[in-house]
This record gives structure tokens, C-alpha cells and sequence, in this order.
């Protein structure tokens, strides 16, 4: 046999050892070797009360050891813990990936315009933003916002697709800008996601920078917590792409900045290419739906996939269920008893009691519109589950609330952006007379006790 024969036929042994290597059982059990494996489960929203059923959305991200998104879940693969209890699998609802499921996306890019990235570093940060746009679906959200020594909202979640390309298209960094105030901006991003009403639940931001921050006046404390959320909110992932153009002394606040809100951090490289793995690990996200009583208490929730886990708390609202373990039957005369004595106690606490004090809007759409207020409490915000929902803009998703102890009336400022008014002024709490103006954001509504 000639030598080149000889050598042709022993390379075709090799690659078929190589090939029977690859594909036998002992390599594809090894978990060492396995790319597929969660490594990863980021629990980022808890959801409870959609639509006001008496279920709760997790929305998760499962992520391999090289923080790819894990395709093809299995109901039977995920396991649900509230307060250290398992949740049988007949309560699971659903399981479907964001981008099947067509829920959206909303994101905040977030760019550094001082004078330090002047040049190839910003014009490449700006087309990688404009080509991220163009992979945008219609159920998608975008705003982009602008940080130098000062924040500026360059275009809101209200402003069309195309107007904000153009006006992306446009920007320039700040050649005066002394300063940058990362945090700033960082946090800004976090507050137009938070407070813009009717957006998809699957949020996330993208932040280009070198990182140095300069003046701002929200610390690096104030950002995470924003970021992180809690009680009804979801947690921010904060994706960072730092610039190394003069210096790397910024590069590990971007990365803590990313690591503490489940988030990758990148050196300005391959942009398009990071844009492209932060997409897809959002759209490849996951949300399950079960069903569990909604009590008003506060929870805590795990999820874990394989050997990986992620907990979150999260405040429910008071909804009735009817996944207790009492049948509607079995109640049903002991009902009878109580709705006849409920109907006497009723009678006569209307006799005795004082008359309900009411909301009352001063102008707009809703003006002359009363709302009763009943209860221990009514809260005032842009979310639907409030007892007064004002879906507004300028209005926080909890922005006050008013306790009512008998014939007492006070009003409380949830730590609203835009803050709480009484007759022009400012407050944190007050007590609320007849007559009294409350200003929430941009609306007027006046007490009448």
C-alpha cells in the first residue's frame, strides 16, 4: 500500500475513534461535559394576582455555565417552593418562553456622553443601540436616556420606534461635560422602568460607560436597591459594556453593577455581539404560572432547576381563591348561618356608623368622579390593584396611601418620585380634614368626610 494511502486510511480511523468518543453514553452523562446543564436560575419577578386570578407568574431566567439561555424546558424539570413547601404539579399551570408567548420585552439604553468617549468608542456604542432597535418586536418597549454631567431622557417608552432610531441617530457626546454621573443615570434608567405604566414584566437595562463616576447624587447603594426591587416589583438586570479607552479603573463597578442585579458585564468589544446574547437570554426567558391562595401576606418563593436555585419574597395581594381545602358544598350551610347573622351585624353597624368619607378628582377625564373609602386602608398608584388607580405617568406604581382608623383619616407617602401634597405642601404623612387638596404627581383630588 503506498505511504499516502497508509496515511489517509489512519486518519479515517482516528476520526472515527474521535466520532464514537464524542457520541458514547459515559461523555453524554458526564456532567463535567455537559454544555446543556442549568448552571444558572435567576428568579427575577414574582407576579402574583394577574388579571386578578388567584395565580403567580415567576418570570426566570436558566442559564448554562456559559450564561446561554437553556432551550426546551419541561414542566417536570422545574420544582416550586412557597415558604419551604413544595407546590404540588397539579397547580402548575403553564410553562411558556417569553418569545413564544408573545409577552414582550422592555429595555432602557442607557449611554455615557461625556467627552471621554468621544469618537470611534461612542459612535460604536450608538450603532450597536441602532441595530439592537432594528431586531425589536411590536410588543416590545424601548427608551434610551443620555448621562454626562447631567441625565437627560433622549426618548421615553411613549415615543415611536422610528422616532427613536432618528433621534439616536443623532446623538453626540458632550464636549463641555466635566464630570459623568454614572449612578445617576444608572438609576434614572431603573425609575423610567419602574414608574411607566402598562410595560411588558420582563424589564431589563444596557449601560455603556468607562464607569467613573463623578457628582451624581443616587450612590451605588441607591442603584442596586432600585435595581434588585422587592414586594411587587421585578428586579432590573443592569448589563453593562464598560469602555477601557482611558483607564480600567471603572470596570469593576461595572461588573459588581451587573453581578448584584443578575446581570453580564463585557469590555467594549464586540458590541453587537453581547447586544445579541443579552437579547436572546431575555426572550428565551421563561414564565410559569401556578395557582396558590392570595392571603395579603408577604411570601417567599424558590425555584430550582437541577442543582441550581434562586428565591425571591414577594408581597400578595387579598384575593379570594378557590384552591382551598374546604368544597363549596361542605360550606355551603354553615354559609346560610353566617350571611343571616352577617346581614343583622351589617344593619346595624350602618345604623350606628359615620357617613364614608370619598375621593374626589378635581379635573380631567375623571373630574367630579368620587371614589368611597372603605376599610382599613386605600391605597392610591398607577397599578391596577390599587383601591385608587390613577394610571398616569407622573403618578408611582404605589404612590400614597390612606389609613382609616374609625372616623381618622391619614394620608402617607409610599416614597413616590414625585411626592405627596396637602393644600400645596409638601408632606411624608398627614392627617386628612374635610376639604383638604391632595396633589399625587399631576392629579388633584379633594377630601370630603
Amino acid at each position: 500500500m503506498r505511504p499516502a494511502a497508509i496515511a489517509t486510511n489512519r486518519f479515517l480511523l482516528f476520526a472515527a475513534a474521535a466520532l464514537l468518543l464524542l457520541a458514547s453514553p459515559s461523555r453524554a452523562q458526564d456532567p463535567a461535559v455537559d454544555l446543556d446543564a442549568v448552571e444558572y436560575v435567576l428568579l427575577d419577578d414574582v407576579h402574583p394576582g394577574v388579571d386578578g386570578a388567584s395565580v403567580v407568574d415567576l418570570y426566570f431566567r436558566a442559564l448554562t455555565r456559559y450564561r446561554l439561555p437553556v432551550e426546551d424546558l419541561q414542566q417536570g424539570d422545574l420544582a416550586v417552593h412557597q415558604d419551604g413547601k413544595p407546590i404540588d404539579p397539579l397547580q402548575i399551570a403553564s410553562l411558556r418562553r417569553v418569545d413564544d408567548a408573545d409577552l414582550g420585552i422592555a429595555c432602557v439604553i442607557a449611554l455615557d456622553t461625556s467627552r471621554t468617549m468621544m469618537g470611534a468608542p461612542f459612535q460604536g456604542a450608538r450603532d450597536a443601540a441602532l441595530r439592537f432597535l432594528s431586531r425589536l418586536g411590536p410588543s416590545d418597549r424601548t427608551a434610551v436616556i443620555t448621562f454626562s454631567s447631567r441625565v437627560d431622557v433622549v426618548a421615553g417608552f411613549d415615543s415611536p420606534l422610528e422616532q427613536t432610531r432618528a433621534l439616536l441617530e443623532t446623538l453626540e457626546p458632550d464636549r463641555t461635560a466635566m464630570s459623568t454621573v454614572v449612578y445617576d443615570g444608572v438609576h434614572r434608567a431603573a425609575t423610567l422602568l419602574r414608574e411607566t405604566t402598562e410595560l411588558p414584566r420582563r424589564t431589563f437595562a444596557i449601560v455603556f460607560s468607562d464607569g467613573r463616576d463623578g457628582g451624581s447624587e443616587a450612590s451605588f447603594e441607591d442603584v442596586i436597591a432600585i435595581a434588585r426591587g422587592g414586594g411587587s416589583e421585578p428586579r432590573i438586570p443592569v448589563f453593562t459594556i464598560g469602555y477601557t479607552g482611558r483607564g480600567a479603573d471603572g470596570l469593576d463597578t461595572l461588573r459588581q453593577l451587573a453581578s448584584e442585579t443578575g446581570a453580564d458585564s463585557t469590555r467594549a468589544v464586540d458590541l453587537n455581539e453581547f447586544y445579541d446574547d443579552v437579547l436572546r437570554q431575555m426572550r428565551q426567558s421563561y414564565v410559569l404560572r401556578f395557582e396558590t391562595d392570595l392571603d395579603g401576606a408577604t411570601h417567599q418563593i424558590k425555584l430550582a432547576i437541577e442543582s441550581a436555585s434562586d428565591s425571591r419574597a414577594a408581597a400578595f395581594p387579598a384575593v379570594y381563591s378557590p384552591t382551598g381545602d374546604t368544597p363549596p358544598y361542605a360550606a355551603w350551610g354553615a354559609g346560610v348561618v353566617l350571611v343571616l347573622l352577617a346581614a343583622v351585624a351589617v344593619r346595624e353597624i350602618m345604623r350606628r356608623r359615620p357617613p364614608t368619607a370619598t375621593l374626589r378628582f378635581v379635573e380631567g377625564p375623571r373630574a367630579d368622579e368620587r371614589i368611597s373609602l372603605v376599610g382599613d386602608r386605600a391605597r392610591i398608584g398607577a397599578l391596577p390593584d390599587n383601591e385608587v388607580a390613577i394610571p398616569v405617568q407622573s403618578v408611582s406604581r404605589f404612590h400614597a396611601e390612606i389609613q382609616i382608623h374609625g372616623t381618622e383619616y391619614k394620608i402617607v407617602d409610599l416614597d413616590s418620585t414625585n411626592g405627596t401634597r396637602i393644600n400645596g405642601a409638601p408632606i411624608r404623612e398627614a392627617a386628612l380634614r374635610d376639604g383638604d387638596r391632595i396633589r399625587v404627581g399631576e392629579i388633584e383630588l379633594v377630601f370630603e368626610a
